[in-house]
């Protein structure tokens, strides 16, 4: 793909750039990356690199044309952060290689009034209730997000060999990313911080342990077989647990007793 210049275009550089971090990153990121240029592209993609502006992009960051390519909304301060750290990137990779041009995307600011969504801790009693569903679907899942704070990306192929349990600590080395219905297992994780040992503690090292004995996969969380969740399966059972939580607080709220036929 070389020689390319500064007179290449943004499209030009973009897909150089992908071909570089591929392999090099996850493939969660890779896939972020290629989204984030289909934006950049879809306004800039023909234009030479030399040739854009600081306002432009400023502008293009403002525009009502940039929205989710699924639902048409606009896109979220996060997903305009990614695309503009995108477009840094490819500059900062031109220059990398010997196309010493300034770089118009560095220091651009974020709308603030691009949506953004706000996360908040739990409640006390959203904790009491997981802590009360023993003996339901991914309530270890749920044990093991609330106590060691992993991504699904990282529970998902997590094994019983991964936990030691007389340090109590958990090692993540291994993630997944999904393709089609399937989750495929790499070794490379979403940041060199990524691979970690993660502290935990006494309440959720003795559950691991007594699911562990009773457990027959070598997964510590697994679908009924033993064998590793597919998108389905994890989707089915998440969504299943997270409405009979929303159960088991209707009944707390109205004295009720739960039933376990309930819809």
């Amino acid at each position: 793909m070389f020689p390319l210049t500064e007179t290449s275009s943004v499209r030009a550089w973009g897909e150089l750039f992908l071909h570089k971090k591929q392999g090099e990153v996850s493939m969660g990121h890779f896939r972020s990356l290629k989204a984030c240029l289909k934006h950049i592209n879809a306004f800039f993609g023909d234009r030479p690199l030399n040739s854009l502006r600081a306002l432009e992009i400023d502008e293009f960051l403002k525009s009502p044309r940039l929205v989710n390519r699924v639902n048409h909304q606009p896109l979220s301060k996060k997903t305009l952060t990614s695309i503009r750290n995108a477009f840094i990137a490819v500059y900062d990779f031109a220059n990398e290689n010997e196309v010493f041009i300034h770089n118009p995307a560095r220091g651009r600011k974020i709308p603030r009034r691009a949506p953004q969504k706000k996360r908040r801790p739990l409640h006390d009693y959203e904790i009491k209730l997981v802590e009360q569903s023993k003996g339901y679907r991914m309530y270890i899942a749920a044990l093991v997000f609330l106590y060691a704070g992993l991504r699904r990306g990282e529970l998902i192929p997590l094994q019983w060999t991964d936990i030691d349990f007389a340090n109590q600590e958990i090692c993540i080395t291994r993630s997944v990313y999904q393709s089609g219905n399937k989750f495929i297992v790499q070794d490379c994780l979403k940041s060199e911080a990524g691979q970690r040992i993660v502290k935990i503690p006494g309440i959720l090292c003795h559950v691991l342990k007594e699911e562990e004995m009773a457990c027959r996969s070598v997964f510590v969380c697994s679908q009924t077989d033993g064998s590793m969740h597919t998108v389905t399966s994890w989707k089915q059972g998440w969504n299943s647990y997270i409405n009979h939580l929303n159960y088991m607080y209707w009944c707390n709220e109205r004295g009720e007793v739960q039933s376990k036929f309930h819809p």
